[in-house]
């Protein structure tokens, strides 16, 4: 029997030698050579990268640089104060302050509100008891982002329009007195953020749709058991 075992050990020792030299051998090649395919894969995303993102950032050289349309970015010669002059015009104008305070009003507004509402949208949509309605407020909610900004734009003005803008015909229709929204200077931050909004609302409550759906039923089966209503199921299940 010691015999046979001593045998059996010897054949399982040979059998496994050449798996050995094997997997040594591949910790011997470099990672790259191993999964070459998987790099190959990478390659096409990687290339696009660089040359529609990465290489346009060398352009930003511009503002270093007193530039010439004729000589070129690279040609044109550099701007005074070692060419950080363009920065102190901009920080020294009498209006810099205004300018600053208010991109960051706009900054923050659209931040909150694009950050906030989308995970809204996309919780009350879920909600939806038919298939056919969920996906019809999808799909309108989608279609403005494809709109490009500037129909955007021209669209905001159409509305406006004192003479025939559906808003000023509706104020007048309740006795009030047309407005031209757009050349308010307090009613500006409202139209870009709420515009923002109506463009981007649905695209961007994609992610969240994606994650609702991966939301496990039987969670939802075992709150309603315990009591639980639909706003406390959103609330301690859903929003999560």
């Amino acid at each position: 029997m010691v015999q046979q075992e001593n045998i059996c050990a010897e054949t399982l020792q040979t059998a496994e030698e050449p798996r050995r030299k094997i997997s040594a051998r591949k910790r011997k090649t470099p990672a790259f050579l191993r999964n070459w395919s998987l790099y190959l894969l990478l390659l096409p995303t990687t290339v696009y990268l660089l040359i529609f993102c990465y290489v346009p950032i060398l352009g930003s050289v511009v503002a270093f640089k007193d530039y010439n349309a004729f000589l070129g970015i690279w040609n044109s010669p550099w701007a005074a104060s070692g060419g950080f002059q363009h920065f102190i015009n901009f920080v020294t104008m009498p209006n810099f302050w205004n300018i600053l305070g208010n991109t960051l009003v706009l900054s923050i507004a659209s931040i909150i509100f694009n950050t906030i509402l989308p995970v809204i949208f996309a919780l009350f949509v879920n909600e939806l008891r038919w298939d056919w309605s969920k996906k019809t407020v999808q799909v309108i909610s989608y279609a403005p982002y494809f709109i490009s900004t500037v129909v955007v734009v021209g669209m905001l003005f159409s509305f406006s329009s004192i003479e025939t803008g559906v808003i000023n015909k509706i104020i007048t229709l309740f006795g009030g007195d047309p407005v031209n929204v757009m050349e308010s200077k307090g009613a500006f931050a409202a139209v870009y953020v709420i515009s923002g909004l109506w463009q981007g609302l649905g695209w961007w409550s994609i992610v969240y749709f994606g994650a609702l759906s991966n939301v496990d039923k039987e969670l939802h089966e075992a709150a309603v058991l315990d009591g639980a209503g639909r706003f406390r199921r959103i609330w301690h299940i859903n929003l999560p």
